[in-house]
């Protein structure tokens, strides 16, 4: 998969992943955000043009976003089915569940060591800014909340 600062998912974190789950977290997040919208059609060949990649990657991509029923596979290639606004709704009452419940063990807990690595992470974003990297950005976004989450030992 050739390297493009088009992309949307943060190329770190795929980077021991096989070409077709690297493929498939990219167009899930192009789902997602509605870059790709519901009722598209993806062509395996497009795609594999696109992607800089053989068909098979496509496929491996495909068969997997087709198992969390985002796309549905058919004879020409495959329909984006996408997500509801119900699923959206679930996904951050999911989010606000969480997020409370993190809150709620920080308020018992000693952070200084805590805000002392939030302090470096929101420097590297600055960074990151500064350098127009989104998907460095994007990274340490992630690490930023993964960083309270696991300071909670969960």
């Amino acid at each position: 998969m050739s390297k493009s600062k088009n992309l949307l998912y943060p190329e770190k974190w795929l980077s021991r992943a096989s070409t077709g789950v690297r493929v498939a977290c990219e167009l899930r997040m192009r789902i997602i955000s509605g870059l790709i919208e519901s009722g598209t059609i993806l062509s395996e060949n497009k795609l594999a043009a696109e992607f800089s990649v053989s068909r098979s990657p496509i496929r491996e991509a495909l068969k997997i976003l087709a198992s969390e029923k985002i796309i549905r596979l058919e004879r020409m290639g495959a329909v984006v089915i996408g997500l509801t606004e119900k699923e959206i709704g679930e996904i951050y009452d999911v989010r606000l569940v969480m997020e409370t419940f993190v809150f709620e063990q920080l308020g018992r807990a000693n952070v200084d060591e805590l805000v002392t690595d939030l302090s470096k992470i929101l420097e590297m974003m600055k960074v990151s800014i500064k350098y127009k990297d989104a998907d460095e950005f994007s990274f340490q976004d992630v690490l930023f909340h993964e960083t309270i989450v696991r300071s909670i030992n969960h």
